[in-house]
């Protein structure tokens, strides 16, 4: 029954082998012989623990080997009178958990481990949640990962304080945690999620703490990226890539190459040059906007598609990702998978389905609602509500986005969800939708958003000949058609190819004179002069949709009761420009202070 011809020896029949020697065994017996595995368990796993610092390649092959042993064992722990070891041996197995499949049987054994350490006030109540935190977030998602994080790192920090004897294992506790605590905001708060992971890098740098070191740099990266200055998120994230990838470190690192090719993309870094023409920019039934959502699809799956301008069709997500989701029961929890199909199914023109993804992303949610979708998802599903005509539920997701904390401190989604805006307005009322599209194309200016700078001309340039305005419409027809020439960027957009309608109701002699003065701009020059040309940009005069996404980050805080020295310290300027941002929100809402401030902000949270 023993195999010893390979590199590691391999048994069958373990079940009858296990059921002969429990039918020798009494129960006095028996418990003794658990016991001694338990303890070869926790040895094993102490033994290899050096590993997770150093190659977590190798010690995930070993613990693979072990594994059936270490299952049984953690089991048996967790059913003892005094189930110490059985909690200590399941936090040392999380990171298995973690990386490999079975997180839902991991996260239940961690889930009764930290029940089993209720009230006591020990390094390992702290370790055993700050274990369960990674494994929640990949196996069941919906912030429960966070909430374990968060039990951790306050017990940790307490310890710490109170014995700095203690010294290193609960300072190690405490900087994982925090370092974990700092995803929950990226997407609400990213400031909080900033300062916290800028705080937990340095200490960890300090400590010698290079798995923490370089995760907290990658969220400053992921973080930077979210707020669409690229250049310096691609620095932040390229920091830590290469000793992540070296120790083995594949969730991490994982998420960092997803947002360093996110930034490269949105930036327009990209390798090699695009097809001659335009392909599959026709079809009359595409709205004009601006949804990120194309870009992330673009940066993760190539296009087909003839360059002659043929049909350009999104290649299938992979298909061993849905595999693995159709083929688990519970689903697995994998980020932004209903979002991706979601975008696929809109690319297809399958709007219902579209929809439907969209809104299964709320079932990882603690409260399963739209209102709950991520920012992303919720504007994918606007523009879908908007191509099945149903544009009373898409104001809806419009009004909810604006008026929410989130879209306001990440520029990029303000913008779309300004663009989006503007699609709803396109027939009733073209100007009011130029003046949102140049809106949001200010913001495009603002930032390394060069990606953004072609949708929102596209989509001013779709309202320009809606109004007739065909030179201009010419004229950033030719900047548009350069900026993908520079840079490789074929992506499809949701406006038709405006080349056609040009051709035919323009001249052609004044048509290639305005095709070539545009392509005698560079995408930011052209962006330039469509706002100059527009004068100043219309936002209007008072209530909430006059304020500016930063006199927003500073009236909520002030809301909530901090004061002005704590506003800055917390956006990182000074009091003077706190009061005068307060100043500024006071006038637009027709109040005289922070009390009438508070009142509003409770009314319109209620209304949500």
């Amino acid at each position: 029954m023993a195999d010893t011809g390979g590199p590691v020896a391999t048994y069958r029949m373990l079940g009858v082998v296990r059921a002969y020697a429990q039918s020798r065994l009494d129960a006095t017996e028996l418990g003794v012989v658990r016991d001694a595995q338990l303890d070869a368990a926790l040895t094993a796993v102490a033994e290899l623990a050096p590993l997770l610092t150093t190659d977590k390649d190798t010690w995930r092959a070993e613990i693979r080997q072990l594994y059936p042993n270490l299952r049984s064992a953690t089991a048996w722990g967790l059913s003892r009178a005094d189930p110490s070891r059985g909690r200590r041996l399941a936090a040392g197995l999380a990171w298995w958990w973690h990386l490999e499949s079975g997180g839902r049987e991991g996260l239940r054994f961690l889930e009764r481990a930290v029940e089993l350490g209720a009230g006591e006030r020990n390094l390992l109540r702290a370790e055993v949640p700050v274990s369960a935190a990674p494994v929640a977030d990949t196996a069941v998602g919906g912030g429960a990962g966070y909430r374990y994080a968060e039990a951790a790192a306050g017990l940790a920090g307490e310890l710490v304080a109170e014995d700095d004897r203690q010294g290193q294992a609960p300072g190690g506790v405490s900087r994982l945690s925090r370092a974990l605590v700092a995803i929950g905001p990226v997407g609400t708060d990213p400031g909080a999620a900033e300062r916290v992971a800028v705080a937990v890098r340095d200490e960890a740098m300090t400590a010698g703490d290079g798995f923490v070191t370089d995760a907290a740099q990658a969220l400053v990266g992921l973080v930077t990226m979210l707020r669409d200055v690229y250049p310096d998120a691609i620095d932040a994230l390229e920091a830590p890539l290469a000793s992540l990838l070296a120790r083995g470190d594949r969730g991490v690192a994982s998420m960092a190459l997803g947002a360093l090719a996110m930034a490269n993309a949105r930036c327009m870094r990209f390798r090699g040059g695009g097809p001659a023409g335009r392909g599959g920019r026709g079809g009359g039934r595409t709205p004009a906007g601006l949804p990120s959502h194309r870009f992330g699809l673009g940066a993760r799956w190539p296009t087909s598609g003839s360059a002659q301008g043929g049909s350009r069709t999104p290649a299938p997500p992979p298909a061993r990702i849905d595999g693995v989701v159709q083929g688990a029961d519970p689903a697995p929890f994998i980020p932004r998978y209903e979002l991706t199909h979601a975008i696929l199914a809109l690319e297809e023109g399958r709007l219902e389905e579209a929809v439907a993804w969209c809104r299964r992303e709320s079932r990882w949610s603690s409260e399963p609602s739209e209102a709950n979708l991520t920012v992303r998802t919720q504007l994918v599903l606007a523009i879908a509500q908007i191509w099945l005509g149903d544009h009373a539920a898409a104001a809806v997701v419009v009004e909810r986005l604006q008026s929410s904390e989130q879209a306001p401190r990440l520029p990029l989604y303000w913008a779309e969800s300004l663009n989006v805006q503007a699609i709803l307005l396109h027939d009733a009322d073209p100007e009011a939708a130029l003046d949102l599209h140049l809106e949001a194309l200010r913001y495009g200016l603002d930032s390394d958003f060069d990606m953004g700078l072609i949708y929102c001309l596209e989509a001013i340039i779709a309202c320009h000949l809606h109004r007739g305005d065909l030179d201009r419409a010419a004229v950033l027809t030719g900047a548009v058609d350069r900026g993908r020439e520079e840079s490789g960027f074929w992506a499809s957009s949701y406006v038709p190819d405006p080349r056609r309608e040009l051709g035919e109701r323009m001249p052609e002699a004044p048509l290639i004179d305005a095709l070539a003065r545009g392509r005698s701009m560079d995408l930011r020059r052209a962006a330039a002069r469509v706002t100059r040309s527009r004068g100043p940009r219309r936002r209007p005069g008072a209530g909430w949709a006059s304020l500016t996404p930063t006199e927003v980050e500073v009236a909520t805080p002030a809301a909530e009761g901090l004061t002005n020295p704590q506003i800055a310290e917390r956006l990182f300027v000074s009091r003077s420009t706190v009061k005068t941002h307060l100043e500024h929100v006071y006038a637009k809402l027709g109040i005289a202070g922070r009390t009438e401030l508070a009142r509003m902000v409770a009314e319109r949270d209620g209304r949500r």
